[in-house]
């Protein structure tokens, strides 16, 4: 996060008043490090400015043409998640209501003095710090999905509250679900097959810390898992394998065994009769 923090941060202003746009950089650039600005009067130039990559844009509401807020609805066309800030003289709650419908991050009072530099500066760099922080967890996200996704068992996600965090394709579709109505879902509504003996080994697993391995009978189906959870202070993960077949042959095996068994006991007691001697009479 510090390494984050550090980094440069891109802020195009916009206004038609070139001192007020010397102004504000000099001032930005002197009291943060961070900030690079750059400036333009026109509503084309910024977006083009935009293209080439900014990352914040600092705008007036009143300018001649086209003003802020027809400059907002185009930043939100080219991109719906870059921070903009009204920094403007014309503040009313009707320019206020209609600049966060079009989407603007934040609205601040135009000023020159030291305060107002300083709560530019540091909305600024706020509102950048917390999208790089955004963009990197959805790209974590993204990744972390890639690997499970990679997956060749299916493998189940259980949150710290017992959500269903995560649901990959081959869960999917051995648990007959869509990943999509199940994420986020509390894990025994959502997955009510796994409401009973599965939940009573996963609860353990997650209160021990420790890890655990047991088949589990789907309540609905006549199939089998073989089921390893491994817990964590975040949640559960869970792997499973659909042991139906093997389970089937072990039971047949054991079913087998036992009439091996019986059949042995009456062949024994069957030669005890014949070695008998014939009785007298």
């Amino acid at each position: 996060m510090e390494g984050q923090r550090s980094e440069a941060v891109r802020v195009l202003h916009v206004d038609d008043d070139d001192r007020i746009l010397e102004l504000v950089a000099t001032r930005l650039e002197r009291e943060f490090d961070r900030l690079d600005v750059a400036t333009t009067t026109t509503v084309d130039d910024a977006i083009d400015a935009l293209e080439s990559g900014v990352d914040c844009i600092v705008t007036d509401y009143r300018m001649p043409g086209d003003d802020g807020l027809a400059l907002l609805k185009r930043i939100r066309i080219a991109d719906p998640h870059v921070p903009v800030i009204f920094f403007t003289g014309h503040g009313s709650e009707e320019i206020a209501a209609d600049a966060i419908t079009a989407g603007v991050t934040d609205y601040l009072e135009k000023g020159g003095d030291a305060s107002t530099i300083a709560l530019l500066g540091n909305r600024v760099l706020s509102l950048v710090d917390r999208r790089r922080a955004e963009e990197a967890a959805r790209e974590a996200d993204r990744r972390v999905r890639e690997v499970y996704e990679r997956i060749n068992e299916a493998f189940v996600g259980l949150g710290p509250d017992w959500e269903v965090a995560y649901v990959n394709e081959h869960a999917a579709d051995l648990l007959s679900v869509d990943a999509d109505d199940v994420v986020g879902e509390e894990t025994w509504v959502a997955l009510p097959a796994l409401d009973g003996e599965f939940r009573t080994h996963v609860e353990a697993s997650r209160a021990d810390q420790e890890p655990v391995t047991f088949e589990f009978e789907h309540p609905e189906e006549d199939r089998w898992f073989d089921v390893a959870a491994y817990p964590s202070e975040d949640g559960v993960s869970v792997f499973l394998a659909d042991v139906t077949d093997e389970h089937a042959a072990k039971e047949a095996v054991t079913t087998l065994s036992r009439e091996l068994d019986t059949a042995r006991s009456q062949f024994r007691e069957l030669r005890s009769r014949l070695a008998r001697p014939p009785r007298q009479f």
